[in-house]
């Protein structure tokens, strides 16, 4: 099996504490990124495929936080990737560790690094050339270690970013926007329709 643990990190504190202070410090900074980043087209495509026209910017954000925070997309369609997490590992031997999720997001990355040194590791592949083949193995063994079936399982979790953090004084200019927008080009297509 192939094991491709790209987002893997080794924190430099080796306090609990001041890793949790360090990753609430930017918690607010990450929401304004999570928020600033849904685009009128993310939004046109989640109001307009969910059959969410009709209804009004209360109701249309209730919905986009309900989609952003389901594991499941069954029940909507085009979801703009919001999520920013970090697991964190402590060790016995003191070393902090984690792993964060970042919906592809390198503001989300550019956030948190000052936080960490890089540890990822993936196998099958030969180390990257700053690092040697005993800091690779060392890799692998550690994450071997800390990460037994899923992250979450293993891990403490701290959400930054999650559908909870929208709200409707944060999104109601940009839906209202957006809404007449698709509401204008609805009345377009049916009078170009009869």
């Amino acid at each position: 099996m192939s094991t491709k643990l790209y987002n893997g990190i080794k924190f430099k504190s080796n306090n609990i504490k001041e890793v949790l202070d360090q990753l609430i410090s930017v918690k607010e900074t990450a929401k304004k990124i999570a928020i600033d980043s849904i685009s009128d087209r993310e939004l046109s495509l989640f109001i307009a495929t969910n059959k969410l026209l009709d209804k009004d910017c209360f109701t249309i954000t209730r919905e986009l936080i309900e989609a952003v925070d389901s594991n499941s997309y069954n029940k909507w369609s085009f979801v703009p990737r919001l999520h920013f997490s970090v697991v964190i590992y402590p060790t016995k031997e003191g070393d902090i560790y984690g792993y964060y999720f970042d919906s592809n997001k390198k503001e989300f990355r550019d956030l948190i690094e000052p936080f960490y040194t890089d540890f990822h590791y993936q196998n099958q592949t030969d180390p990257p050339t700053d690092v040697t083949e005993e800091e690779w193995d060392f890799r692998r063994e550690k994450w071997d270690e800390l990460i037994d079936y899923k992250f979450k399982d293993t891990g403490l979790t701290y959400e930054l970013v999650t559908g909870d953090d929208l709200d409707i004084f944060d999104l109601e200019e940009k839906i209202k926007i957006v809404l007449d927008k698709l509401k204008r080009e609805e009345k377009i297509n049916q009078v170009i329709d009869k």
